[in-house]
């Protein structure tokens, strides 16, 4: 029952990552080494078919190797997310869409910062 259920989150989490990939506000790489580990847990099958996608080559692997992001790269994330808000902010006249895209930036921001930052010389995060 467990391995299933494991199952089941691997994939939840796997779909929010793609979700992820294409909307900034979303947190690919946390999404991704989550149902990474669920898969590890729970299906060696579908553990090395999701170590094989892009999508995990390219946010996972690096964050894993180097340890981190880094300065510019987490620049870059949060220009990109805060640009895809304020543009839904402008466009969408509620006040409660509004509040919850404000509280989505400030927890975005929140993340991000958490994240360890590399030193650029030592940096091998793909940018």
């Amino acid at each position: 029952m467990k391995k299933r259920v494991f199952i089941f989150l691997g994939w939840i989490f796997t779909g929010l990552a793609l979700i992820g990939v294409v909307l900034p506000i979303l947190p690919t790489t946390p999404f991704i080494l989550l149902a990474g580990w669920l898969f590890a847990k729970s299906s060696e099958r579908y553990e090395r078919w999701l170590k094989s996608t892009r999508v995990y080559k390219r946010y996972a692997v690096p964050y894993l190797e180097a340890g981190g992001l880094s300065f510019r790269k987490k620049a870059e994330l949060l220009i990109t997310v805060y640009s895809v808000l304020l543009v839904s902010g402008l466009l969408i006249a509620n006040t409660h869409v509004r509040i919850v895209l404000g509280v989505l930036a400030i927890v975005k921001f929140i993340v991000i910062c958490r994240m360890p930052t590399l030193d650029t010389k030592k940096e091998t995060v793909n940018s």
